[in-house]
C-alpha cells in the first residue's frame, strides 16, 4: 500500500505526490546534490512524485522560475536512475532531454521529441535542454509556461505516458529502450 496521498487520478496511471519547498534530506545522496545544484540556479523544488506506472521509481521534480522546464530527478531502489527535463509547446508537443537512453524518432507521430544525453550532468542537461528550445519554438511556437506545482507535472506526466502508448510500436520501443539501458549497465 502507498502511503503518499494520491496526488492525481490519470488516464495513464495514478500519481501520488508529496508537495515540498526543500528536497527532503532523506533522499539519496545524489539527488540531495543534484538537488541542491538545481536549487543554486534558481530552480524551484515542487516535491516528490510516485507514479503507479512506474514501479519502484521516485520522481524529485523541479520546475524553473519561469515554470518552462520541469526537471525530474529520477531514483529507484539500486540509486540514481536519470534526470528529464521537459518543455510543451503552443502546438502540443513536448520536447525532453534527458540521461535516459532512448530510441530516436521514436514518437514524433504523437509529438514527443525526444534526446538522449546520457553522459550530462544535471548542469548540461539543463544548458543543452534550453539551447534546443529557441528551434523549436521556431518550429512549434512559443514554450508554455506550465509547470507551476507538482500537480501541474503529475499532468504532464500522465498526458506523455498516455500518447507514448498511442504508439503502435510502443511495447516494442520499452522494450528495446530497457534492454539499452540494462546493455549499457553492463558494460559501464
Amino acid at each position: 500500500m502507498n502511503t503518499i496521498p494520491l496526488l492525481y487520478q490519470g488516464q495513464a496511471g495514478k500519481y501520488y505526490g508529496t508537495p515540498a519547498k526543500a528536497c527532503p534530506k532523506i533522499a539519496h545522496a545524489s539527488i540531495n546534490d543534484v538537488g541542491q545544484i538545481l536549487a543554486d540556479r534558481g530552480l524551484i523544488y515542487c516535491g516528490k512524485l510516485t507514479c503507479s506506472q512506474f514501479a519502484g521509481v521516485d520522481v524529485y521534480a523541479y520546475t524553473t522560475p519561469d515554470l518552462k522546464i520541469s526537471v525530474s530527478l529520477m531514483t529507484t531502489t539500486y540509486g540514481f536512475s536519470g534526470i528529464d527535463c521537459v518543455s510543451k509547446f503552443a502546438d502540443d508537443s513536448f520536447l525532453t532531454t534527458t540521461t535516459v537512453r532512448v530510441v530516436p524518432g521514436a514518437y514524433e507521430k504523437q509529438r514527443l521529441f525526444r534526446y538522449s544525453c546520457p553522459d550530462l550532468n544535471a548542469v548540461e542537461l539543463l544548458t543543452q535542454h534550453t539551447a534546443a528550445l529557441v528551434d523549436f519554438e521556431q518550429r512549434c511556437g512559443k514554450v508554455q509556461a506550465i509547470y507551476r506545482d507538482l500537480l501541474s507535472i503529475a499532468c504532464t506526466i500522465d498526458e506523455y505516458n498516455l500518447r507514448q502508448k498511442s504508439n503502435q510500436g510502443y511495447g516494442f520501443i520499452t522494450y528495446a529502450g530497457g534492454l539499452a539501458q540494462v546493455v549499457s549497465k553492463l558494460f559501464r
